[in-house]
C-alpha cells in the first residue's frame, strides 16, 4: 500500500497529471469507493501498477494493447468494429482495417504490447 501511495504523490502537479487522469478515472473512482468502504473488498480496482508496473519495478511499460483496445479482436461483432474504429483513428489500421506502417514503428519502440505474454513480462 506504501508504494501505492508514494508513486501516486510522486507524480502529482501540474508537471505530472497522471494522478489527476488516474483519480477521474473509471479505475481510480472504483479504488476510492473501495477504499472508503463503498464498494466490497472482492471488487475490482485496479491501480496504475496493476497494469503499469506489472513486477513492481519502474520499468513503466503500456498496458496490453493500443491505449487499452486488446488484441486479438473478441468475437462480438459491434465490439470488433468498435475496436477497429479506435485502431483506425490512432493510425494503425487504414481506412479498409489493414495495418499501416505505424503498426511495425509501435512494435519497435514497444509502445504497445499486443499479447498477455507480452504484458506479463
Amino acid at each position: 500500500m506504501g508504494h501505492i501511495i508514494f508513486t501516486l504523490n510522486s507524480h502529482m502537479g501540474f508537471d505530472h497529471p497522471q494522478w489527476e487522469m488516474y483519480s477521474a478515472s473509471k479505475h481510480g473512482v472504483r479504488y476510492l469507493l473501495k477504499q472508503n468502504g463503498i464498494l466490497p473488498e472482492a471488487v475490482a480496482a485496479p491501480t496504475c501498477q496493476t497494469c503499469h508496473m506489472q513486477e513492481g519495478n519502474h520499468e513503466v511499460m503500456t498496458a496490453w494493447g493500443f491505449l487499452a483496445v486488446r488484441l486479438p479482436m473478441p468475437e462480438d461483432k459491434q465490439w470488433t468494429a468498435d475496436r477497429v474504429t479506435i485502431l483506425q483513428a490512432l493510425g494503425v489500421l487504414d481506412p479498409e482495417g489493414n495495418p499501416t506502417g505505424r503498426l511495425e514503428v509501435v512494435k519497435a519502440a514497444k509502445v504497445a504490447r499486443l499479447t498477455q505474454e507480452e504484458w506479463q513480462q
